[in-house]
C-alpha cells in the first residue's frame, strides 16, 4: 500500500524534462510580433518589452509604459532571450474550475486511501468528503493562482 501511495506521489509532482538546444539563433527569429520578450545581457541587466524583429546580428523590442521606445540589442550581448506566457503548466491551463474538481477527487481519494490504511478497512465517506473539501479548496486556489501566473520560456542562451 504505501509503495502505491508512494507512486501516486512522485506520479503527481513529476514533469518531463525536455532537451531542447537553446543555443540556435534561428529560433530567436520565430517570436511572433509584440510578444512579451525578456533579453537578459551580459552585465545582468534585463530589458523586457515586445518583441520587433531581430537578424543575424541583433534584436529589436519596443519597451517603456508606452511601448514606443526602440531598443536594438547586439546579439554578442545578449545573454538570453525569453518569451512571458501565462498560464502554463498543468494547473494554468485548468484554471480555478478544473483546480477543484481535480483537487477533490485526489485528496477525496488520498484521504479514503489513508483512512483505510490507518483503520484496516471500514471507513465510511467522511474521510473521502473531508479530502475532497480540502483538495478541491487547494487544487482551486492553486489553480487560480497558475492561471494568471506568468513563466518565461527561454527561447535563446548564448553558448
Amino acid at each position: 500500500m504505501r509503495s502505491a501511495l508512494s507512486l501516486l506521489c512522485l506520479l503527481s509532482i513529476a514533469h518531463p524534462v525536455h532537451a531542447a538546444d537553446r543555443t540556435d539563433w534561428s529560433k530567436v527569429h520565430k517570436i511572433s510580433a509584440e510578444t512579451k520578450t525578456v533579453i537578459t545581457r551580459r552585465d545582468s541587466s534585463v530589458l523586457v518589452g515586445a518583441f520587433v524583429a531581430s537578424d543575424a546580428s541583433s534584436l529589436t523590442i519596443m519597451t517603456g509604459m508606452t511601448g514606443r521606445q526602440k531598443e536594438i540589442v547586439a546579439r554578442d550581448d545578449i545573454m538570453e532571450v525569453a518569451t512571458r506566457q501565462k498560464g502554463r503548466g498543468f494547473w494554468g491551463h485548468l484554471g480555478p474550475i478544473g483546480g477543484y474538481l481535480v483537487g477533490g477527487l485526489g485528496g477525496g481519494y488520498i484521504a479514503g486511501i489513508i483512512c483505510n490504511a490507518a483503520r484496516g478497512g471500514g471507513c465510511d465517506t467522511g474521510a473521502f468528503l473531508t479530502g475532497m473539501l480540502i483538495g478541491g479548496v487547494t487544487g482551486s486556489l492553486n489553480g487560480l493562482y497558475e492561471a494568471g501566473h506568468e513563466t518565461d520560456k527561454v527561447v535563446y542562451r548564448a553558448p
